[in-house]
Parts: C-alpha cells; structure tokens; sequence
C-alpha cells in the first residue's frame, strides 16, 4: 500500500495495463489448458477403453474356446476307450512286483532332483516321505517314465515305451505322441486322464511327478488340481465343465498353474476326468500383445493386466518383462514381502505374487466398469480403464493404464509455450503502455498547474485541452468555474465535497480491487470475510465524510462524532439481538471452525453448512429438513465438526457371533468384508475387536474408517447387509438373542450324530481304513474334538503325553529346543497327520521334549494312549507306521540341533 500511494497516475496507469493483459493472458490460457487436458484425458481415456474392452474379449474367448474345446474331446469315442483301457491296465500293474533297486533310484530321483529343485521355491522344506509315491503302480509307473529315463527333466514326455512288456506301456505307446502334439499345437501346459473311482492319474503327457499318483490322498490331494477334479466328480453328468484359479503347483516346481477340467462318461457312468493345464503363456500373449505395447499406443508407459479376486496379478508385469532388475528394485520400495521379491525373481513372473490392490482395481472386482486417475502397484499416478471379466468360475479384472506424466505431456509443453508467450506480451505491452500513459495524464498535469495558480489567489486561470473527450469537459468546466469564482464560493465547497467524497470512495474502490481482487486459497487476505471488509469499509466512508466536511465546511468535527456516538448507542440499544447475531457472526468467521460442506453436530443435532451469512448458520440434516441457528446462539454452544483437524472419520458397528464360530475367522471374515465394502478405506486397515461375551453371542466392534462422512449412512447399511452375505457363505452363526436353560447336566454318553462324526472323521486317514466298526465304537467312546488358534500351543514342552493326536483341518508346527535356547523348526503337518506319537512308547508318564503350535486354526481329534494300544494291538501294520514316523522324525531333531545354519523359529 505505501509503494501503491507513492506511485503516479501514469504508473498506476501502466500498471493497471499490464495487470489486466497479464490476467487476460492467464484466463485465456488457463481455459485452453483446462479444455486441452480435458480433450486429452477423454482421448486417452477412449483408447483405453478400446484396448480393454480389444484384451477382455480375446481372454473371455480364450477361456469360451477351451471350455468348448475340452468338452467337445471329453466326449469323443477314442477318449472314452481310452480311459478306459488305461484305468484296466493301471490296476494290473497294482500286482506288479515292485524291485528294491527300483526304489532306491527312484528314491535318488526325489531326493537329487525334484526336491533339490522345489525346495528353491517353496518356503517350507519338502520332506521326502510326502512326495514319493506309495502305492506299487505309481512307483512302477515313475520308475520306468521318469526315474529311470535317460531323458532331462523337461524332455521326459518324449519316451514311449519304456520296453517293459506291460499292456499299460503298449497303450502309452498309441497315444503318447498324438496327445504330446495335442498340447504343444493349442498351447496347453499338460494334460491329465483322472480314474474318478480311484483318484488316480492314469496318464499325463509331461511326465512330472503327479503321473501316476492319486488325488484322493497324499500331497497332491489339496492342489487346485485335485479341485478340480472333484468339482467334476460333484456334478456327475456328461458335459460338466470345472475351473480353478492359478495357484502354486508343487509338481511343476510351484511355478503358478491353473487347471480346466470335463467328465467323461461311458454310457451312463461316469469313468474319469479330462484335465488342461492351463498354459500361462498364452495368456500373457494376449495381455502384452507379443511385447510390442507401443504398437498398440500404450507408449513408453502403458500397459494391460490381469487381475484376480486375492489382488494378485494373472498375467505379466510389462515393467518385468521389459527390465526385471529396474522393476524388482521399483517394487522393493512399495512394501512388497521378501518372499514375494524372491517368488518373482526365481519365476520370472508377477502372476500370483504382485499384489496391485489399488482403487481402479477394488472397483473392477467390486463389478463396476469405468476409468480413473490413480496410483497404480508401482505407486505412480495413471489414466485407468478397468472392468470385470465374465468368465464363468474366475473372479478377475481386466486393467488397461498409462502413466499420468507420459499422457499429459502435450499438456505441459503447451504450458511452456504460454509461458514463453506470455513473457514477450508484457514486454510489449509496457513498451506500449508507457507511451499511451505518457499522453493519457498530459491533460491532468494541466489541470493541476491551473489548480495550483488558483490556489494562489489568481482568477484569470484558462485551461487549454485539444482532447475532444472528459478531459475537454473538465478544463471547460474549471474555466467556468474559475469566472464565477468569486461569486460562487459555497457552489465550490459543495464541488469540493463531492470530490473529496468521491476521491474516498474511489480510493477505497482501488485499494479493495488490488487487495481481494483475485484472493488465492491460503493467502491472509481469503482469510478476511467479505462481511468485515465492508464494515470496515462504510466506516472508512464515514469517518472520510466528516474529515472533508470539517476542511471544507469547517464544521465542528467534535460535535459531529457526539451526534455519531449518541446515534450509535440508541441504535445498538434498539437492535442489541441484531448487532448480537451480527458481531457473533464476525467472531466465527475470524475463528473458522467449520466451513461450507463441513458436517456439525449441535445439541445432538447433525447436519451439513449449506450457508453462512451475518446472522445465522443453515444447517441441511440428513431428513433434508434445513435447521437456521442464529451466530448468538452458535457462538455459545459446543460444536462437533467431522471434517476438521482432517476428514478421515471412523464409524463402529457392532455386531454378535455364535459361540461356535472361532473368533479368528470371525475377525477374518468381518476384515474382508469390510475391505470389500464401497467407502472403507484400507489404509489404515479396518480393526476388529472382541468386545464382550453377551447372553448370546460373542461381540465384535468394527471400527470402520471413512473418507467421506457424507456416505456414513449408505457404507453402513452396505457393510451390515454384506456381513449377513458374508457369514451365509462361511457357515457363521449370527443368532438370535436367546437363553437355553439346562434341567440336567449332559450326559457323557456320545450321540449316534457325534459316533457318526468320529467315525466318518478317522476313516479319512488312511493308516486306521481298515479298522472294523467294533473297535471304532469303542474308541469314540474316549475320544476328544479339540481346538486351538493361531499361535496357540498344542502340546508344550514338559507336559506329559496323554495320548495320539489326529489333525483333521488346519497346520501345526514342531519345533525343539537347541542347548542355546533357541527353537528350531523340525516339521510342519496338515489334515493327515498326527502328532503325540511319543506317548505310545511306554506306559510311564513321559514328558514332551518338542513343542506343537497351531500355525493357523487347528482342529484335532486327540486318542488317549489306552486306546491307541488297542488299535496296535488289532492292526499291527499301524505300529510299523507310526515307528517308521518316530523314528524320521528322531533323525529330523539330530540333524536340526547339529546344523549350525538352522533359523530360529520366529
């Protein structure tokens, strides 16, 4: 302001100038640069949208042909007499005497080869005892196709006939080639004939080391594979079609591997299945379109990917293939797990292990189709199209995106040109400017020298202006007003009060354009409210008024600002509730705490600022019913506000499980579901809390957090209606509010429905199949269900054994103590398995030296010691068994406490 006071009409004229050309420049540009980036975004935006919708249809049409494909060879006569004469040859080799050295090399093959090899990729050690093969024609079958074959690893489907005289070799012989030739011209991985009575895997054409194992039981059982398989088996009617996700398959190494699968039927029954692995390859092909992205207008940047409902990528990273080494080094810094680095590094691939849980995604599985500007798995901004793909059995989503920076390009060179331009307009407009002001204030000057001669008593003053406008007016004005000088004095003082009276306004006028003409976000002068400027304002007015009266009229300015203060005090006194609401009103918009859109909440009331003016506040609630609070009022109550010191808001919502449903996969399920819910975000990740144990049920608080406090109602509604969904499809209880009153204590007697458990439960190991229906009544007599949660110890280390541990679901972990102190992990088991087996070597109270904790939730079914002796007793094969564990896992402590490279168990 004091430089602003120090400059000349002919600077501020220049000034005004350049201010109005350079703010013509700036709107002119910014509406061009507005309109080009928004022309941009919607070309882009539209190339997007055709690549997507170009990659989506030729995935969908992949997986309709092959659908079409395995169900069209399912059903044709050669494959039906196929399966069958394998699965009559497959159980003659059964018989077939088994030679020890067969064993030993087959042995040599697992323990060199396979497990050398799968034990790179997998983070748990295999152990040998889980993958070689037990029944005799799978170890013929591996023996002679693949332990004792010349052929390396990946060329074992080459060999025919192993010249071992069997009718399984002869008909291996026939197909072996044309099958061969089958995968390798549609691009599929493998291909499987299943025995569906059996759960064998009578024939593959890659001789990995699933051929000839089974399905039902072992280490292949809980594959996707032998999902698949009884998906098939479920449906039990020709042309049935199953599919499973891509997961980690042990046989090919754990490289990812997904599997489709048909019936096939003789007749009327059903005789096996017919599998395809799915060939990733293929898939990739189509997403990177044969590598060249640029060729399809991705550019430097831009790519297609796939991916599925676990977040994780189903086709390759563009960034991986492109240079593996810039893009491991990029992720490492996005919070990606060590072992999900290592996954990808020894792969080759992101499939499975690059998790992209970005916001265009969430929307994609959530079933929504549309585009986005977001951070994509890298963390870098990108243009986004995305939408769900329909392909029956897979829950995935297609995303086509290009880098934010790479897109906009254009854009920011226009912004240099403009910039560029700008600079050389207001060098020629100051040039101009300073000429045209030259000649603009000549008048005034003139004017002012005859104001200066008059001032000092001369009345003969003329003024001559050549200009034909104002200024002509002003000089003929002065002119007569210098003749009647003498005789008009008071016409003059009123001249110069309209002048003064003016020249106050008009200065006002400009101070307040240059000052708030165009207020920036964040600046001091946004923060002054329009309502303070103007009082301000009309009090300079006033106060300016009688300064140039008490010049010019010489009037009593002692007297005027008594009559000024008495007024005021009789209007305040008048209008006190007014003046009340107004001051108050002044008094939070200095405070600010809330704005426009910011959610209140007063006297218990919520609602949204629609409006503030000078006397009230307007509240809009969620009943759409507009709530007026006068600035008196507001300012003496306690406010509430949602968006500030920030918007993020959490909301509770409390609800109640049964008490048969583990509170581990109830907070498992609440978390997903809450995750899967519009408007929840995921960092910070949603918390879940047991709260109490009510009459009938276990409580959990939810703590939601929110964005948008707007959306409260609609995300809880959409959350509470999910978890109903929710606990529907993973067998969860949420009840009634009941109480169940017991006349009598329960009896110890077992229901027929828990015999029938137990029995149904130990028939699924197979070691105790063959135990007959006398000794299991009398066995469940004394048997325990147990449960325990993550990180819960089943057995610790000094407890006495009571007894046999079965592990029907979940996985335990054994670990022994070093003479350090430290524990050293020495197996892991699953369904299956068992554990305690220690208590069966003497009668005498024995201790535990291991320890067994529950990796995940684990459920057991616990034999006591007297029982299992029974069992020994009546099927002594059991015995050999069970020492045979004993005494692996005795060589697995020896060697664990002797290595000096074991990790301690975390």
């Amino acid at each position: 302001m004091y430089l602003l006071k120090k400059l000349s009409i002919q600077s501020k004229l220049m000034l005004i100038l350049l201010v109005v050309c350079i703010s013509s420049i700036i709107a002119i540009a910014y509406i061009g640069y507005t309109n080009g980036q928004q022309a941009l975004k919607n070309s882009i935006f539209n190339q997007l949208i055709s690549l997507k919708e170009s990659k989506a249809y030729q995935i969908e049409t992949y997986f309709q042909n092959i659908r079409a494909h395995i169900e069209v060879m399912s059903e044709s006569p050669s494959v039906v007499n196929t399966m069958k004469e394998l699965k009559q040859a497959y159980q003659e080799l059964e018989e077939q005497p088994i030679q020890s050295q067969w064993n030993e090399k087959l042995k040599r093959y697992y323990e060199q080869e396979f497990l050398l090899k799968l034990a790179e990729n997998v983070e748990e050690k295999p152990l040998l005892f889980s993958y070689m093969p037990s029944s005799s024609a799978s170890r013929y079958l591996q023996y002679h196709y693949i332990a004792n074959s010349p052929n390396p690893i990946e060329k074992k489907n080459f060999r025919q006939n192993p010249l071992d005289g069997s009718k399984y070799s002869s008909l291996h012989q026939q197909i072996q080639s044309i099958y061969r030739n089958f995968i390798v011209k549609f691009g599929y991985h493998n291909l499987f004939l299943v025995d569906t009575d059996t759960g064998n895997i009578v024939y593959t054409v890659k001789k990995e080391v699933d051929f000839a194992t089974n399905l039902y039981e072992g280490s292949h059982s809980r594959s996707n594979l032998a999902e698949v398989v009884r998906a098939v088996q479920k449906g039990n009617a020709p042309g049935v079609v199953a599919i499973t996700d891509f997961e980690p398959y042990h046989p090919s190494y754990a490289a990812p591997a997904a599997f489709i699968a048909s019936s096939i039927f003789d007749g009327a029954d059903l005789i096996g299945v017919l599998v395809f692995q799915i060939s990733i390859d293929e898939i990739n092909r189509v997403m990177t379109g044969d590598g060249n992205w640029q060729r399809d207008g991705l550019g430097k940047s831009g790519e297609t990917y796939l991916v599925g409902s676990d977040y994780a990528m189903r086709s390759n990273s563009r960034f991986l293939v492109e240079n593996k080494e810039d893009y491991l080094k990029m992720i490492e810094t996005k919070k990606v797990s060590a072992k999900e680095l290592d996954q990808i590094e020894k792969f080759n691939t992101s499939i499975l292990y690059q998790k992209v849980n970005t916001t265009p995604v969430q929307k994609a599985l959530a079933g929504e189709t549309g585009t986005d500007i977001a951070k994509d798995y890298r963390g870098v901004i990108t243009l986004s199209a995305y939408r769900p793909l329909d392909i029956s059995e897979l829950d995935w989503a297609i995303i086509a995106q290009i880098d934010r920076d790479e897109a906009f390009a254009p854009i920011r060179a226009f912004q240099h040109r403009v910039l560029f331009s700008t600079v050389i307009i207001v060098l020629l407009v100051t040039a101009i400017a300073t000429i045209y002001s030259h000649y603009f204030v000549r008048p005034i000057h003139s004017l002012i020298d005859g104001f200066r001669k008059v001032g000092k008593g001369q009345t003969d003053v003329v003024v001559n202006v050549k200009a034909k406008d104002e200024f002509r007016e002003l000089s003929n004005s002065f002119n007569e007003k210098v003749l009647g000088l003498q005789g008009d004095r008071q016409i003059l003082q009123i001249v110069e009060t309209l002048v003064g009276v003016c020249a106050i306004h008009a200065l006002l006028s400009l101070v307040n354009a240059l000052l708030f003409g165009e207020v920036k976000v964040g600046t001091w002068q946004a923060k002054i409210p329009k309502l303070f400027r103007d009082l301000v304002r009309f009090f300079l007015i006033l106060v300016g008024t009688a300064l140039v009266l008490s010049v010019v009229w010489k009037a009593d300015l002692g007297g005027l600002i008594t009559a000024l203060g008495i007024g005021s005090i009789v209007i305040g006194l008048a209008l006190q509730d007014t003046l009340g609401n107004l001051f108050s009103g002044i008094t939070l918009l200095f405070e600010r705490p809330f704005s426009l859109g910011d959610w209140l909440e007063i006297n218990e009331i919520k609602g949204k600022v629609i409006e503030i003016n000078w006397r009230s506040v307007h509240l809009l609630t969620r009943e759409l019913e507009l709530l007026v609070i006068p600035n008196g009022v507001l300012a003496k109550e306690v406010l509430r506000n949602y968006h500030l010191p920030q918007k993020l808001h959490i909301e509770p919502v409390d609800i109640g499980f049964s008490y048969d449903d583990p509170p581990n996969k109830v907070k498992q399920v609440l978390e997903e579901t809450a995750l899967a819910t519009t408007g929840v975000l995921n960092k910070p990740k949603p918390e879940i809390q047991t709260i109490e144990y009510g009459d009938s049920s276990i409580n959990y608080r939810v703590r939601l957090f929110l964005a948008d406090y707007d959306k409260v109602p609609q995300i809880r509604d959409d959350f509470i209606t999910r978890i109903w969904y929710a606990a529907n499809r993973y067998n969860l209880n949420i009840p009634f509010p009941t109480r169940t009153l017991y006349s009598q204590p329960p009896t110890k007697s077992k229901p027929n429905e828990i015999l029938a458990r137990f029995v149904d439960y130990i028939r699924s190991f197979p070691s105790f199949v063959s135990i007959d229906q006398e000794t299991l009544e009398q066995l469940a007599q004394d048997a325990l269900f147990k449960h325990f949660g993550a990180g819960e110890p089943a057995i610790n280390r000094g407890t006495k054994y009571t007894g046999l541990y079965l592990i029907i679901a979940g996985q335990a972990l054994v670990s022994v103590q070093d003479s350090s102190g430290r524990e050293i992990e020495i197996a892991t088991l699953s369904r299956g398995e068992f554990f305690g087996e220690m208590a069966l070597l003497t009668k005498s109270n024995l201790s535990s030296s291991l320890l067994v904790t529950a990796i995940e939730d684990l459920e057991v079914l616990m034999l006591k010691t007297e029982a299992v002796q029974l069992i020994l007793d009546r099927v002594p094969r059991l015995a050999q068994e069970i020492g045979a564990v004993i005494e692996t896992r005795r060589k697995a402590i020896q060697l664990a406490l002797k290595s000096p490279n074991n990790t301690p168990v975390s």
